[in-house]
């Protein structure tokens, strides 16, 4: 997770965040076809987290924002490229629990 943000409000008192994540794909430079394989990597690490909750409760589908070369000159001997995504949380209670609040249907006729 690379940072947080506000999030879009549910209504259910629950803190919606907007939380950013990173994954960098790093291969030797050196490989036969890197700059194929590393741009086909990064492809299907977007492909796995678009749309992906992971499994986990209050988790929306993840959104695959961008892919790129990430070069750093650290890394000079590798190719590294950048794939980002967000995923809205909503941490704590939902005040909308069915043994707080029980919904009601109203019916209205004109």
């Amino acid at each position: 997770m690379s940072n947080l943000e506000q999030g879009k409000d549910p209504g259910t008192e629950e803190l919606a965040l907007k939380a950013r994540f990173e994954a960098r794909i790093v291969i030797d430079s050196t490989i036969e076809n890197a700059a194929i394989i590393i741009r086909t990597l990064a492809a299907e690490v977007a492909r796995v987290v678009n749309k992906n909750t992971w499994n986990v409760k209050n988790v929306s589908p993840g959104e695959f924002i961008s892919g790129g070369d990430d070069f750093r000159p650290e890394l000079d001997a590798y190719l590294v490229w950048l794939v980002e995504w967000v995923h809205e949380l909503h941490l704590g209670e939902s005040f909308w629990l069915e043994e707080k609040i029980k919904p009601h249907t109203i019916n209205v006729k004109c």
